[in-house]
């Protein structure tokens, strides 16, 4: 490799590193927001909050600090790198630092060719700590950077937070997709979209419990009348009154 095109090579990868971190910031703030939903939710609707939860936001924060530190460690190395070529080509610390990226430059120009096929999502790029794969890139940068103004105002009820849980179930999805099997993001993305669809299913009972109450109300006018249909109605709304919770009034006050 010559000189210029290992300077360009590390620009290459220095441009790949800046994205990176970017979107690992991108992704903080969603899961920032997907805690305080699925909290939220917990807080409304559970005596016991489920035991698992904490420790799964715990893992997937850890996971996404600690490919963060990794990256932060490339783009410094990196650095050191560049100022090395600018003075000392042929030292013996170019040298070094040449075998700490091989990979890196190795899966950088992997993912150049891989962007320049017809279909790139068939193909899987090289599995290396620090560095998000492109299709996540892409995906966190468009689709994963409009989520975020998704998530912002107010939730004044369960369909709001059944529009929401939804949201986040959508994010968690297309971002696993991305993933190459074994990237340390996968199980925890994983175990969050399990916990997201457990307690999206807790809100859409209450909606139907509410939508119930209110079709037995309606039938219950209806049939004012009939002998016996008030105690029926009347046993039948207590019911669904002790299965229905009231949602938070504190909502979503960080969002906003």
């Amino acid at each position: 490799m010559t000189l210029e095109t290992l300077i360009e090579a590390c620009g290459l990868l220095n441009d790949t590193l800046e994205r990176g971190e970017h979107q690992f910031g991108h992704l903080c703030r969603l899961v920032e927001l997907l805690e305080t939903d699925l909290l939220m939710v917990d807080q409304a609707g559970e005596k016991e909050p489920e035991a698992v939860l904490l420790p799964t936001l715990e893992l997937l924060r850890g996971v996404i600090q600690q490919q963060t530190s990794v990256l932060l460690e490339h783009k410094a190395r990196l650095k050191q790198l560049m100022g090395e070529l600018s003075v000392r080509p042929e030292g013996a610390l170019v040298d070094a630092l040449m075998l700490y990226f091989s990979r890196l430059f190795a899966a950088t120009k992997d993912t150049a060719w891989i962007e320049q096929q017809e279909e790139p999502e068939h193909y899987t790029e090289r599995l290396v700590d620090g560095m998000l794969p492109s299709q996540s890139i892409r995906f966190l940068s468009g689709e994963g950077q409009l989520m975020l103004g998704k998530f912002t105002g107010s939730t004044t009820s369960w369909l709001d937070m059944k529009a929401r849980l939804e949201g986040h179930q959508y994010w968690i999805s297309e971002l696993f997709s991305t993933l190459p099997p074994g990237h340390g993001l996968a199980q925890p993305l994983l175990l969050m979209m399990q916990a997201t669809e457990r307690r999206s299913q807790r809100v859409e009972d209450q909606i139907l419990y509410q939508r119930a109450l209110v079709e037995l109300e309606r039938i219950g006018e209806s049939m004012s009348g009939v002998r016996g249909s008030d105690r029926v109605f009347s046993l039948e709304k207590l019911r669904l009154n002790g299965l229905m919770v009231s949602f938070p009034e504190s909502i979503m006050e960080g969002c906003e």
